[in-house]
């Protein structure tokens, strides 16, 4: 099975709306990342999509972790399966419904957070910029999340930053009418807190329309360009080596 293969596969079982949109998003997401032989851990993974990508790329194990919500019922875990098993990914990948605090495993080489680094708590996400004891509850998760990471270790954290031309206006975004600026942080936020957790700072790039294909970066992967549209940006940090 070729990366098209993979993307369309993944649209079929209704993971993805586009293959060739699937295709240009999982180059930009994890850029040069090799996962062969690496353990990986998607906090937030949804239905699994970048689970099953990093089995499907090689990793020796790949976990999805999603808390179900309240009321909740196994269908979620069925259509996991599935994929699995329409990918042939079925003996690496795991879906666990624990909340990320309450969860421990194996040190992963790769962690991603995908749309998902705010949820951790909302409550004190909203307050980072005010609130020193919003500020040490992220810094705490992050200790955890430290521990999780193997040395050399990558971690990827995608979400919608806090400043977005619509939303300082007040009115909704024709893009993403749904987002809840006030909910965001801005990439340097996060970065800096993970920088105290005992990450390094990597890189930080802003994501742009999919359907523009490998002339979007280039051309609009700014913060200025995603300001007027999506504020979406991509951070990626690294664990150290330990000194000795």
């Amino acid at each position: 099975m070729n990366l098209e293969d993979f993307c369309k596969t993944a649209t079929d079982f209704g993971v993805a709306k586009s293959p060739k949109n699937l295709q240009q998003y999982l180059g930009v997401l994890f850029g040069d990342i090799d996962f062969t032989g690496r353990r990986f851990l998607d906090i937030g993974g949804g239905t699994g999509l970048f689970t099953h990508y990093a089995a499907w790329r090689g990793a020796s194990h790949a976990v999805c972790l999603e808390p179900e919500d309240d009321g909740s019922t196994s269908g979620a875990s069925v259509e996991f399966a599935n994929l699995a098993a329409a990918l042939d990914v079925s003996d690496r990948v795991t879906l666990d419904n624990r909340l990320f605090q309450d969860y421990t495993g194996e040190p992963f080489d790769i962690v991603l957070m995908h749309n998902s680094i705010n949820h951790l708590d909302e409550p004190a996400c909203v307050d980072l910029l005010v609130s020193e004891e919003a500020r040490k509850t992220f810094v705490d998760l992050f200790i955890k999340l430290n521990a999780m990471v193997a040395e050399q270790g990558d971690l990827i954290a995608c979400d919608c930053g806090r400043r977005n031309f619509f939303g300082d206006l007040g009115i909704k975004n024709p893009v993403m009418p749904t987002i809840e600026w006030e909910k965001h942080q801005e990439p340097k936020v996060w970065a800096k807190l993970l920088e105290q957790a005992g990450f390094e700072t990597k890189k930080i790039s802003w994501n742009t329309f999919n359907s523009l294909g490998r002339l979007g970066p280039p051309l609009l992967g700014y913060f200025i360009p995603s300001y007027f549209s999506l504020s979406h940006f991509r951070l990626q940090m690294k664990k150290p080596a330990a000194q000795k």
